[in-house]
């Protein structure tokens, strides 16, 4: 990791779903995070494979809705009311719970700043707005974030549409 996050890093979600739509990605969940997703909402681990799973290359993931040509959401993306909203916030996958502070993003400077085109989290962050995260929680959510999943948050990406997290 770069010494750029040294003095910490403000971000704090503004709920604009940017992180939740997009081309589509992968929402890599392990298979706790199923039977915790699927018990918010009062379903059978089974149950809830069968409606909102889908394999992977490297194990399960959430299914996506089709929005449009190239524009998938979440399967768990709620957009009553005018703010996005995730149906299973309190249980989410980690990878969702780790956005922004993901390894391919903290290696520079420019790369977690590139994300500011489309996450208003993180372009307020970087006006100086919005929770300060010490340098050991943005490295603690790094570590955390699943290895090898597969995005389109990629850093050669980040100028395109922001996707799935």
């Amino acid at each position: 990791m770069s010494d750029w996050i040294d003095d910490g890093v403000r971000f704090s979600c503004n709920r604009c779903g940017s992180c939740c739509t997009g081309p589509a990605g992968e929402v890599a969940c392990s298979p706790d995070e199923i039977v915790a997703m699927a018990s918010m909402l009062g379903l059978l681990p089974f149950e809830f494979k069968a409606q909102y799973v889908v394999e992977l290359q490297g194990g399960p993931g959430l299914r996506q809705l089709e929005r449009g040509p190239g524009s998938f959401d979440c399967v768990f993306l709620d957009r009553e009311g005018g703010l996005a909203r995730c149906r299973v916030h309190a249980a989410r996958p980690t990878q969702c719970r780790t956005w922004p502070f993901w390894p391919a993003y903290l290696a520079r400077a420019g790369d977690f700043a590139a994300l500011a085109e489309h996450c208003v989290g993180v372009r307020r962050g970087l006006e100086g707005v919005g929770l300060l995260h010490t340098r050991d929680e943005v490295l603690r959510a790094a570590a955390a974030t699943p290895g090898g999943l597969v995005s389109h948050h990629d850093v050669e990406d980040v100028g395109g549409r922001n996707g799935l997290s």
